[in-house]
């Protein structure tokens, strides 16, 4: 029976990953099952959210901005699309108030039909301002009653049509209602007429017409929120007293609707019973509150038309936000969305597994049972346990409204100064290189050093397969192929630090960038896309170099390369309910390892030549440039696995993916074949690329490196100031004929001294060893809704700056230790595959997208 020790690890200190990521899990759901059951009436379907808490997103680059809640996200129901018609279809909305809610009313229809507003407004110039509406459009009806004080019976007739009183029970079901009901009624609080008109009986006026519908908003808002569309409660929601722009009233108004009597009015409302309270949309006055000049047309009462669609889409959150539109993974909202038994159960799941996750892989907390024969069961156990674990965490975060999601806010100021922080504290990790050249394993995998520890020979993954421990010959084979290039520290060479460090800085930029939003502004899309083709430059330098080493070509060493790129990419779709392809970086860099892998492999007795090495990456070039531009090939191929696989792939996505980096791959494998080359003719120099020992005089050392620093600036500067780059569409031009030109610069000033080959930088050399399981994850446990929401506990709402500070510690710190446990985890399930297991895995997979697409 083998010892049962841990295997040394130089680099990491494994325990201390556990601990900390076991520590933030089980904060994030003491916390989450603390402020859920400490208040359950709070706020559970984060309605309060949406009605009571928004604040303004920053400044886009057009100037404009919009309300945002602070607690969770909202859905924009444009006029022409199906969503709004599938969830008002066949129903009846009704707006009751004064001249205010008219313009609400007014927007609800220009969603319906863009003409219709300018038809109403010539009906009303004509006839008389204060009458009754209605418009119907779409298998919608939308009804206006003028009612300044609440008190109409045309008001009354539709609050009793619709069975207000008696439509909602306990558990929140919709009784029958009449044909002619509405499904919502908005009403305008009476406070602007009673200001005007009520003279200093205005309070008691105000305070009968709320008494009027006070019998109707008496059950809290949450139980009347549609779990689906066909089976609802009429919701009745009360708009504030409006605050308006006392500057620009008219004399005769500014003499009765003074800031005295708006702020009695709201402050009667604010003193109504929780409730009652939950009805009120006190949103519509923050709405209006920053920025009160643009919002309020020039009599400084009335709302412009961009507030006033505001406030109605506030009213179709409510409305249409419900349980099973929020099952789908395409439906954004999270605000006013009920919860389903089903998240209770998945609640127990994440709980559970947080459980196995402390006690099974804490190795000292227990003590390993003798049960399981050798080393390699307990290693592929934990690994199984860790991947498990991975899938439900994703799932409790992303997957369930245990997690709120509210909306990313780009700040261009905090973005750069986070990228600055990055920088500098990836400066300050400055470490020489914790092992000799001859020891540092190769890029084997092209996604990150698969190797965390020194591989003892029974570690090392057998061509076979099915034998336990490698022959010698094998081992030597092996560590011969781990070593760096005897002797050559050329300009064209990178070490396994130095590819990893590069990978790691690119991934903090890139986690930044997805978690500020970044993406609208020019500048850091063009930065971006330069790190990504980095990637893919490391990607095809690693692959080639390897093969070329050791001439692997095994089937073995194929399946265990595609099982570490894929398999979150594969598993997660089962978890999350989301496509293959979503997760793109994954079969992006799959697409090229496959290239990269034929190219190397066809006629290779003939790679001693140089030309026709170059021969056969000319060859592929032209073949991938002739695969992303033909219309019809991407589309056959996702029609082939939507029938065989039962597996949905964006033909388009996927094209413009390859299409981007269609050149960098192919730039990476020649420097990687000229490397190779000088490594082997140890004292022969190759052009720029360097060589064993060093002959070029120090001037023309100079000179390449100056040349260098000034084409990367150079292109810095052409690609963010050119005015013909002034847009996405001309720069996804360009950049895949460009793109290599500052990563091979760099390359070369990165190892252009000593000094500087020597050393590394810690902190994102850590990270790029996780880059591939970071990039995956980062759609679920990093943010939340595929990559497009954060994720939240609702501290912010509680303790402000320092409760969303409190957030993101807790949930970056367990993200980058399940991605670093997963890292570890899938390594090892790799070097214990066999092809056997490998086919048994891929039909399984098959297999049940099959029977999931049925």
């Amino acid at each position: 029976m083998d010892r049962l020790r841990l295997p040394v690890n130089r680099s990491y200190s494994f325990r201390g990953i556990i601990i900390a990521t076991t520590t933030a899990v089980s904060l994030i759901i003491l916390l989450q099952g603390y402020l859920k059951y400490s208040s359950p009436r709070d706020d559970p379907y984060r309605c309060q959210a949406l009605l009571h808490d928004r604040a303004w997103s920053p400044v886009a680059s057009d100037g404009s901005r919009k309300p945002e809640p602070t607690d969770c996200r909202t859905v924009e129901y444009a006029g022409d699309g199906d969503p709004l018609q599938h969830c008002l279809q066949g129903q009846r909305i009704v707006f009751a108030g004064d001249s205010t809610m008219r313009q609400v009313f007014l927007a609800a229809v220009e969603r319906l039909h863009s003409q219709a507003p300018a038809i109403i407004k010539d009906v009303l110039t004509g006839n008389e301002l204060h009458q009754d509406l209605s418009f119907e459009a779409k298998g919608v009806k939308v009804d206006f009653i003028w009612d300044p004080w609440l008190n109409s019976s045309a008001l009354n007739n539709a609050l009793e049509a619709s069975h207000a009183l008696h439509l909602v029970t306990d558990e929140g079901v919709a009784l029958e209602k009449d044909e002619r009901s509405a499904t919502a009624i908005i009403l305008g609080a009476p406070g602007l007429w009673a200001a005007r008109y009520g003279g200093d009986d205005y309070l008691r006026l105000f305070k009968r017409g709320i008494d009027n519908i006070k019998p109707y908003i008496s059950a809290n808002l949450d139980k009347s929120i549609p779990v689906s569309t066909s089976n609802i409660a009429t919701q009745v929601l009360l708009a504030p007293v409006p605050v308006p722009d006392y500057g620009h009233l008219s004399l005769n108004r500014s003499r009765t609707i003074t800031p005295k009597r708006i702020d009695e009015m709201n402050s009667h409302l604010a003193a109504l019973p929780p409730d009652q309270g939950s009805h009120i949309l006190w949103v519509y006055n923050q709405i209006t509150a920053d920025g009160l000049s643009q919002a309020r047309k020039l009599d400084g009462l009335h709302d412009s038309k961009e507030v006033a669609a505001r406030k109605l889409d506030v009213v179709l959150n409510v409305r249409c936000n419900t349980a099973s539109s929020a099952r789908s993974r395409t439906f954004e909202g999270t605000c006013c969305v009920a919860s389903t038994r089903r998240i209770s159960i998945l609640y127990e799941l994440a709980t559970l597994s947080w459980v196995v996750l402390s006690v099974c892989l804490l190795p000292n907390l227990y003590p390993l049972t003798m049960k399981y024969k050798s080393l390699r069961q307990v290693g592929v156990i934990r690994a199984a346990r860790v991947i498990l674990f991975t899938l439900v965490w994703c799932r409790f975060c992303d997957g369930t409204r245990y997690v709120g999601k509210a909306e990313r806010q780009y700040q261009q100021g905090s973005f750069k100064k986070l990228c600055l922080f990055w920088a500098l504290a990836c400066m300050a990790s400055l470490a020489k290189r914790a092992l000799p050249t001859d020891e540092q394993p190769p890029l084997d995998d092209g996604s990150s050093s698969s190797q965390w520890s020194i591989r003892t020979p029974s570690d090392m993954p057998s061509t076979q397969g099915s034998s336990e421990q490698m022959s010698d010959e094998t081992s030597k084979g092996e560590a011969e192929a781990m070593r760096d290039p005897p002797g050559y520290r050329g300009p064209g060479y990178l070490s396994r630090d130095h590819s990893d460090e590069i990978k790691g800085l690119m991934q903090g930029f890139v986690l930044l960038y997805h978690y500020h939003d970044a993406s609208q502004t020019l500048w850091a899309y063009k930065m971006i896309r330069l790190f990504i083709s980095a990637y893919f430059y490391l990607s095809g330098y690693g692959h080639t170099l390897y093969l070329l080493r050791t001439k692997d070509f095994s089937p073995h060493r194929v399946a265990s390369v595609l099982f570490r790129l894929n398999l979150l990419s594969a598993l997660l779709p089962y978890m999350m309910g989301t496509a293959y392809d979503l997760y793109y970086f994954a079969p992006a860099i799959t697409f090229w390892y496959l290239v990269t892998l034929a190219v190397v492999s066809v006629g290779r007795c003939k790679n001693r030549h140089p030309s026709v090495f170059l021969a056969k990456v000319f060859a592929a070039a032209l073949g991938t440039e002739w695969l992303t531009t033909r219309p019809d090939v991407f589309e056959g191929f996702s029609r082939v696995m939507n029938t065989v696989f039962r597996m949905s792939v964006n033909p388009e996505e996927l094209r413009s993916r390859l299409h981007l980096d269609r050149y960098v791959v192919f730039v990476g494998m020649l420097v990687a074949y000229f490397v190779h080359a000088a490594s082997r003719r140890r004292a022969l120099t190759l052009a720029t690329l360097g060589h064993a020992r060093p002959s070029w005089t120090p001037r023309r050392r100079r000179a390449l490196h100056t040349l260098c620093a000034v084409f990367a600036v150079a292109f810095l500067v052409a690609t963010q100031m050119h005015e013909g780059l002034d847009d996405r569409h001309a720069y996804d031009h360009v950049h895949p004929l460009v793109s290599w030109v500052p990563i091979l610069c760099y390359v070369v000033l990165r190892t252009a001294h000593p000094a500087l080959r020597d050393a590394h930088l810690a902190l994102p050399a850590a990270l790029g060893r996780v880059a591939l399981e970071t990039y995956v994850l980062q759609y679920h446990a990093w943010l939340g809704r595929d990559a497009t929401a954060l994720l939240t506990l609702g501290l912010d709402a509680r303790w402000g700056r320092w409760g969303r500070c409190a957030e993101i510690v807790l949930f970056g710190t367990a993200f980058f230790g399940i991605a670093a446990l997963t890292h570890r985890a899938t390594d090892m399930l790799a070097r214990r595959l066999t092809i056997r297991c490998f086919v048994v895995i891929f039909l399984g997979l098959w297999l049940g997208n099959i029977v999931l697409g049925w």
